[in-house]
């Protein structure tokens, strides 16, 4: 069952409050609904890039996403990231 983290943060980037939302999926729609439920409309939402959470930014503030690594290919793929290398 999907699951949605959400953590406020002071000025000083310190974690204030959390929030745990079980989601009946991961959608666009089902994500802007929750976070015109769960979200002030004055909050800068951050987060780790999932292309449906554009539709919960659509509904706040501001929105940004921090995207920590690529994506990695299945093992055994044979499919290189680095384009230096064959």
């Amino acid at each position: 069952m999907p699951f949605l983290a959400a953590v406020e943060l002071d000025d000083t980037g310190h974690p204030q409050h959390v929030r745990f939302d079980v989601l009946a999926d991961v959608n666009g729609p089902t994500l802007a609904h929750w976070a015109c439920r769960a979200l002030p409309a004055r909050v800068h939402l951050v987060t780790d890039g999932l292309a449906s959470l554009s539709n919960a930014g659509a509904v706040v503030a501001g929105h940004g996403a921090i995207i920590v690594a690529r994506r990695q290919p299945a093992a055994g793929l044979g499919v290189s990231l680095n384009a230096s290398t064959p």
